[in-house]
């Protein structure tokens, strides 16, 4: 098992890596995009995708609890 600073694969794996709505959470935002860097082949992507912090949703999120915001996601998304 692997982590975001240490992913378990060779150097050049990948021709494409996406993150959607990951990023923003990096505690060491440097160490990850180093190991990004490292797994992806030359002139491969890192596609990653951010809530943008004038997005309907994320202003409306303010107004609720994080309990019930945690409901939400989980029926919209079945995640935690």
């Amino acid at each position: 098992m692997g982590s975001s600073l240490n992913i378990p694969v060779k150097a050049w794996s990948f021709s494409i890596i996406t993150a959607n709505m990951v990023v923003e959470h990096i505690s060491r935002p440097a160490s990850f995009l180093k190991e990004i860097h490292r797994v992806l082949q030359p002139g491969a992507m890192f596609i990653f995708h951010t809530p943008n912090r004038y997005n309907y949703a994320v202003c409306l999120s303010i107004l609720f609890p994080e309990k019930l915001k945690k409901k939400i996601i989980y029926f919209l998304e079945r995640r935690e």
